[in-house]
């Protein structure tokens, strides 16, 4: 018995038993609270804007190609906006400098913003903390500029004080806040443009007045001091390593870098206000260990995680790892707390694909802040909720599920078990209500559907009942979920043996299971490749623990997290073959998109 929403042009939500039929006696149930996205046509204009943060690395790693392919696939992002969403970038290394403001993707601002991007060099350490932090905050600011409304600004006019204590505290060089620099600072001047250059000509004044004093018995005046403008700068990049400190006394974040790029020099933007339906992310990118800033990840999660619970802004962060040195922990956390996705990159070209994945995620947004309710009838009692996101207690000993925002043609399969009390009599009965309730994007409307779970009871239940495909599949999804999660937190503390054996256990369970199909024969392939990844602590630290987090979280979500290549390009012949062997969760924006920046890679 399935009982569907009544109406299916809206965000579907169906409700279907393990068992049809189930006996009056105390009995424990399980079933699939299935949420269906309907399909989002690009054509329609339909969707609510983008703001977008990149968070870059620019350590001395990145350099060569690794920083190129970046490059090219962050003006690749720049191109796949429309003139109605909002893009910024940071950059960091030892330093953190907001490199592109927040700013409407006009044609004019992506002339610009493509010049910028182009000229990022690499540096030093990775203080990946800073970079995150100072995202969120162009974020959570929510502020943006239009360039095409900004206006020419003399030269000598300097831009006007912020009114932001922490830029107050960097322009003065008072110690213990980060530098920071006002959305549209005024063009530099000569004396400013350059402090190095500025402080080499003070040093050979310095040099000539020595000469002087050792050929001459009249000691020389002093050389004039430097410009206050001048003084006020080399001061700040003299402090520019000081670190911030929160309430508790732990380390914040290091102060960002004060020299900016010198973008739109000469104009002043007005800052505007965001959409309030707008999709609000942060992309943090790495390839290497967190060594400056916040470096733990336990601090570094917990941190995050109290900057998005005081935000009235909802800021989801993706984080992307490349390569062997990245921590998947970090990143996998962070994009857990951040309702994001962690994206594990081995090789270089998979960089832009993977951008790309989560972009063509973000530019199919069907609806948001969707949340399920579960409320049990008489005699029933939620005994567990098996799902990928935060889980919460309702009156009447009900769930509440936060599922967040859902991408075109995406579905959400939340396994349920309930406990069911005796009855005399049999029947078909109501074992409880499901209600979702979401922001339709396309509609630009507050949603709600309700569903009746009702199940049919008898004395006698029927020899050889069957068991419903889809609820023993998902039940199947979210235990290899489970013991991919269970196997890698045992192989971080050392136990090695008792991670392969609970990977044996789930991949056994997987295999006991009488559904077969694309699902059964990609969670057996990603089991035992996580098995062939834990042979050694080597092995497992440069390769298994990225797996098994992305993975893991892939199929706890249901959420492509793009490790593998998809159809494009693949004959008939082939695609039926994938489709009977692998399963994807990749909606067709996703792989449109990935196939897009496939090109960026060959460059």
């Amino acid at each position: 018995m399935t009982t569907n929403a009544p109406e299916q042009t809206k965000l579907g939500l169906t409700f279907t038993p393990e068992y049809e039929v189930t006996g009056c006696s105390p009995t424990t149930l399980s079933f699939n609270a299935r949420l269906a996205a309907p399909e989002v046509i690009e054509e329609t204009g339909k969707r609510s804007a983008i703001s977008l943060t990149a968070v870059i690395d620019k350590s001395g790693s990145m350099k060569g190609k690794k920083l190129a392919l970046v490059k090219h696939t962050c003006a690749f992002l720049l191109n796949q906006l429309s003139s109605n969403d909002k893009l910024g970038l940071v950059e960091y290394d030892t330093f953190v400098n907001e490199l592109i403001p927040l700013s409407r993707t006009s044609d004019t601002f992506k002339t610009e913003a493509a010049t910028v991007i182009s000229r990022m060099e690499t540096g030093s350490c990775t203080n990946l903390s800073g970079g995150l932090f100072e995202g969120l905050k162009q974020q959570q600011k929510n502020k943006f500029i239009d360039w095409d409304k900004s206006q020419s600004m003399p030269a000598s006019t300097p831009a006007a004080p912020s009114a932001d204590p922490l830029d107050q505290a960097v322009a003065s060089g008072a110690p213990n806040a980060p530098a920071a620099a006002p959305l549209a600072p005024a063009a530099p001047s000569s004396e400013t443009t350059n402090p190095l250059a500025a402080g080499f000509s003070t040093l050979c004044a310095t040099v000539q007045q020595t000469l002087s004093q050792m050929t001459s018995s009249t000691p020389p005046p002093p050389p004039p001091p430097p410009p206050p403008q001048q003084q006020q700068q080399q001061s700040v990049m003299l402090n520019r390593s000081f670190q911030r400190r929160n309430r508790s006394g732990a380390q914040h974040f290091a102060a960002s870098n004060p020299t900016k790029s010198p973008f739109f020099v000469g104009r002043a933007g007005t800052a505007e206000d965001v959409e309030e339906d707008a999709v609000r992310s942060v992309f943090l990118f790495t390839d290497g260990l967190a060594n400056d800033g916040i470096t733990q990840t336990s601090e570094l999660v917990a941190k995050l995680g109290q900057l998005l619970d005081e935000s009235s802004k909802r800021v989801r962060v993706y984080t992307f790892g490349f390569g062997d040195d990245h921590s998947a922990d970090m990143l996998g956390k962070l994009a857990l707390v951040g309702a994001g996705t962690y994206y594990y990159m081995e090789r270089e070209d998979s960089i832009p694909t993977a951008f790309a994945d989560a972009l063509g995620g973000l530019l199919s947004v069907a609806a948001q802040n969707v949340k399920v309710e579960f409320t049990p009838g008489p005699g029933v009692t939620v005994s567990g909720v098996h799902c990928g996101y935060t889980v919460g207690d309702t009156d009447g000993g009900g769930r509440s599920i936060a599922v967040g925002d859902m991408f075109s043609e995406e579905t959400k399969d939340l396994i349920v078990d309930v406990e069911l009390g005796e009855r005399e009599e049999e029947g078909d009965v109501s074992i409880g209500t499901l209600v979702v309730s979401y922001l339709d994007v396309v509609g630009a409307s507050l949603e709600r559907t309700e569903v009746d779970c009702r199940v049919k009871r008898v004395k006698q239940v029927p020899e050889g009942r069957v068991a419903n495909e889809g609820v023993v599949m998902h039940k199947a999804r979210m235990e290899t979920a489970a013991g991919l999660a269970d196997a890698r937190k045992a192989a971080e503390e050392g136990r090695y043996e008792e991670a392969r054996a609970r990977l044996k256990m789930s991949l056994a369970r997987v295999d006991a299971t009488c559904v077969e199909g694309g699902m059964k024969c990609q969670l057996q392939a990603d089991l035992k490749e996580a098995m062939e990844n834990m042979v050694d602590r080597g092995t497992y630290m440069t390769k298994g623990s990225k797996l098994m987090w992305a993975k893991g979280n892939a199929h706890m979500q249901q959420r492509c997290c793009a490790l593998s290549d998809d159809e494009e390009d693949e004959d008939e012949e082939a695609a039926v073959k994938r489709k009977a062997t692998t399963y994807s969760y990749a909606n067709s924006a996703q792989k449109s998109m990935r196939a897009k920046a496939k090109s960026i890679s060959s460059r």
